[in-house]
């Protein structure tokens, strides 16, 4: 990979990290021992949480 991409910064921060490669292709996960990752992952359950409450919501009133 060349150049200076947003992907490559991701590698540089150590956001993702290379599992393993088939071919030419290589295959990418989150690197979950970064810290910041975890925390993004922990913004995004919470956010998915509140969505999923409103639904909730949203569905129990329109029964009611």
């Amino acid at each position: 990979m060349t150049g200076d991409t947003p992907f490559t910064r991701l590698l540089e921060h150590n956001i993702v990290a290379m599992v393993r490669q088939v071919g030419m292709a290589k295959l990418y996960k989150l690197n979950m021992d970064n810290m910041l990752v975890l925390k993004i992952v922990d913004l995004y359950n919470a956010v998915l949480a509140e969505k999923l409450k409103a639904a909730m919501q949203k569905k129990l009133t329109v029964k009611a």
